[in-house]
């Protein structure tokens, strides 16, 4: 819901402003102007809306070039995240926004992995999380069930720099081995 950030309330008929000001309540009797009756409120509302979105693209093989894969996801909030992977065993990452803390994005986090699984073939509900000390969500399919545990990558320095840049970047031969973060 909207918050309102301003409030006018003038007569309908000759226009005479009769009081303004955030939730202020409606003036009794007729107008000091002309005497009608007739009231016009005018409200104003402000509201955030904020858009996720993800994306994956295939390149094909041309000419011998190396085939690959991107990811690009954005949302919630200004925090996105790409990744891109070729044939030629190499990966490149960037990660941008506020960093998450503690346990924040779990849930987003499993669902991501739910709706890869999904792309996969799998059949799984939505995760719920859990508030168990090895299960941080769970998804249920067909007389299975889905456990996840989010964790962090190993490499502190890439949420640190996160945190303190608002920004990652890295290139790598193996995507786990530890890319310089700029």
């Amino acid at each position: 819901m909207g918050e309102e950030t301003s409030r006018v309330i003038e007569c309908r008929d000759c226009g005479a402003p009769l009081v303004q000001g955030v939730g202020i309540p409606v003036p009794d009797g007729p107008c000091p102007s002309c005497g009608s009756t007739s009231q016009l409120i005018k409200v104003g509302l402000e509201a955030k809306v904020s858009l996720t979105s993800r994306m994956t693209a295939h390149k094909q093989v041309e000419d011998g070039g190396p085939a690959g894969e991107a990811v690009r996801i954005s949302g919630p909030g200004e925090r996105s995240a790409s990744a891109d992977v070729s044939s030629l065993a190499t990966a490149g990452y960037q990660i941008a926004g506020p960093s998450l803390r503690g346990e924040e994005g779990r849930l987003e986090t499993a669902q991501l992995l739910v709706q890869k699984l999904g792309e996969l073939g799998e059949a799984w509900g939505d995760p719920e999380e859990i508030d168990d000390q090895d299960v941080d969500c769970r998804a249920h399919g067909d007389q299975r069930m889905l456990n996840v545990q989010v964790t962090r990558v190993p490499h502190g320095d890439r949420w640190k720099t996160l945190h303190h840049a608002a920004t990652a970047a890295g290139e790598s031969i193996d995507p786990m081995d530890s890319p310089t973060t700029s």
